[in-house]
C-alpha cells in the first residue's frame, strides 16, 4: 500500500496562491446551510441563514507569492489563527484581529509546512505539520509569538491537532517514508509532548484529523492498509481502536468533529482518490457505536466537518471531477 497524504491536510508538493477557487461540496446536518460555495483560505461567512454567502477576504502578504493556507482555528469573531506554507519561504501563519489578516513571523525552515492549528484563546495555539524531509513540526503560540517545540519522535508528518485547554492537546499524523509504519498520536500535558502507544497491534496507516471535547475525550480518524477507515479514541489514559462501519469499497476518514464525548461525526470519501464516483462517506458516533449516515446523493468526497451540536454539523469537500486541495462552503 502506498501512503496517501490527504489534500487539505498537507501542503507537500503543492504550489499556488493562498486563495484559489475550486469546485466545492458542502453538506449540512439538521438545519439550513450556506447557499454558495467559496474557497476555504481567506473567506468569511456572515449571517445564519441559507440566504447569506461567503465573501473573499484579502490574504496577508507572505514572504513568497505562492503557497497555501491549510488550517484555521477561531476562538471568537475577533481572533482566528491560520497556518500553511509560502513556497520556498517555509511555514507561514496569519492572525485575524476582527478587521484584517496580519502575517505573524514563524521560526520556519525552508522545507517546513504547517498543516493544522488549534487555539483555546488568543493567548494559546498549537500548530503542527512537518517538512519535505519528514521531520515532525510542532509550535505553540503565546499571544505574542511562536515557539517551536520538541516532539517526542521524528520521521512523521502531523496532519491534525485539537486542544481542549492549554494543558491538553492531541496531535495526530503518520509517515510517508515507509508503507509499513503505524499512525502517530502525540499528547501535550502543558509541559511536554509524549508519544501515545498505538492500540493493539499497530495499524499501518495515517491519522488525518482529531477532535477533543475534553482532556479525556478525543477521537482521531484516518485510514489503514487497504484504505479501510481508521478510528481511535483517547480516554485520558490510553488509545483504543473503535470499529468503523466501513462503506462498500472502503475509504479514508479525513475529518472529524465531536461537540461532546457522546457525539461525533466523521467524514471522508469512498475509494482512494478523485474523480469520485460515489456519494461522500459520513459516520456518526452515538456514545456506543459508529454507524454510516445517509449522505447527499452526489458523487464527491468530504475533507472536513465542524459540529456545534450533535444535530448541527457542516461538512465540506469536493465533487466529481475536481481535485482535493481547496474546499469551502
Amino acid at each position: 500500500m502506498g501512503k496517501r497524504r490527504i489534500a487539505g491536510t498537507s501542503g507537500l508538493g503543492r504550489r499556488g496562491p493562498a486563495l484559489v477557487a475550486a469546485l466545492a461540496l458542502a453538506a449540512t446536518l439538521a438545519g439550513a446551510g450556506p447557499a454558495a460555495a467559496q474557497t476555504a483560505g481567506g473567506a468569511a461567512w456572515t449571517g445564519t441563514s441559507a440566504a447569506v454567502t461567503w465573501s473573499a477576504q484579502p490574504t496577508p502578504r507572505f514572504r513568497e507569492p505562492d503557497g497555501n493556507l491549510n488550517g484555521i482555528s477561531c476562538t471568537s469573531p475577533s481572533f482566528c489563527m491560520s497556518v500553511g506554507w509560502a513556497g520556498l519561504a517555509g511555514a507561514e501563519t496569519a492572525m485575524w484581529n476582527g478587521t484584517s489578516w496580519q502575517p505573524e513571523p514563524f521560526p520556519s525552515g525552508q522545507d517546513d509546512i504547517l498543516d493544522a492549528v488549534s487555539c483555546t484563546s488568543p493567548a494559546f495555539c498549537v500548530a503542527v505539520g512537518g517538512s519535505t524531509a519528514h521531520e515532525t513540526l510542532i509550535a505553540t503560540w503565546d499571544g505574542t509569538g511562536w515557539t517551536v517545540q520538541s516532539p517526542s519522535t521524528q520521521g512523521f508528518v502531523l496532519a491534525g491537532v485539537s486542544c481542549s485547554s492549554p494543558s491538553a492537546c492531541l496531535a495526530v499524523g503518520g509517515t510517508e517514508e515507509s508503507v509499513n509504519a503505524p499512525a502517530l498520536a502525540e499528547r501535550w500535558n502543558g509541559q511536554k509532548w509524549s508519544t501515545l502507544t498505538q492500540p493493539g497491534a499497530p495499524f499501518i496507516g495515517d491519522l488525518n484529523a482529531v477532535s477533543c471535547s475534553s482532556s479525556s475525550a478525543c477521537t482521531a480518524t484516518g485510514y489503514q492498509i487497504g484504505w479501510a477507515p481508521l478510528i481511535e479514541r483517547w480516554n485520558g489514559t490510553h488509545l483504543t481502536l473503535q470499529q468503523a462501519a466501513a462503506p462498500p469499497g472502503n475509504g479514508p476518514l479525513t475529518g472529524v468533529s465531536c461537540p461532546d464525548s457522546d457525539d461525533c461525526v466523521a467524514v471522508g470519501d469512498v475509494g482512494i482518490s478523485p474523480p469520485f464516483t460515489s456519494p461522500p462517506y459520513i459516520e456518526a458516533w452515538d456514545g456506543t457505536a459508529w454507524s454510516v449516515m445517509t449522505s447527499p446523493a452526489v458523487a464527491g468526497g468530504l475533507a472536513g466537518v465542524s459540529c456545534t451540536a450533535a444535530t448541527a454539523c457542516t461538512a465540506v469537500g469536493s465533487t466529481l471531477g475536481s481535485t482535493r486541495g481547496t474546499q469551502g462552503s
